[in-house]
């Protein structure tokens, strides 16, 4: 079973996201405070990680210390957010893909599922 960590400081949005993802057959862990993700998905090792892009620490930020995390080179990310230029921030990041709220959960099921396969 695929292992999704999810971040995002809204936790109606968190607990949403989670349980559509975990009904979609994923296993999923949760995060509200992105300042410890890192520590989180090197403990937890998940297969990809689902970040919001507007947090007290932004999800573009913390995908590029990501994306130099020796551990987690590998693993995905996904930003997501409702930002008009959500698209441009996290290619900038080097997030591998960008998801836009609201999001069709069979989409975003597609998405991570691409990722994952990548």
């Amino acid at each position: 079973m695929c292992k999704v960590l999810v971040c995002d400081d809204d936790k109606d949005i968190l607990d949403m996201t989670s349980m559509l993802l975990e009904y979609s057959g994923f296993e999923v862990i949760t995060q509200i405070n992105s300042s410890k993700v890192i520590d989180q998905a090197i403990a937890e090792k998940p297969d990809v990680m689902l970040i919001d892009i507007w947090m007290p620490f932004p999800g573009d930020e913390l995908t590029r210390q990501i994306k130099k995390t020796p551990q987690l080179l590998r693993i995905p990310v996904v930003l997501f957010s409702a930002a008009i230029n959500g698209k441009m921030i996290a290619k900038e990041a080097g997030a591998d893909r960008f998801v836009e709220k609201p999001f069709d959960v069979e989409n975003l099921a597609a998405i991570i599922n691409s990722v994952i396969a990548a």
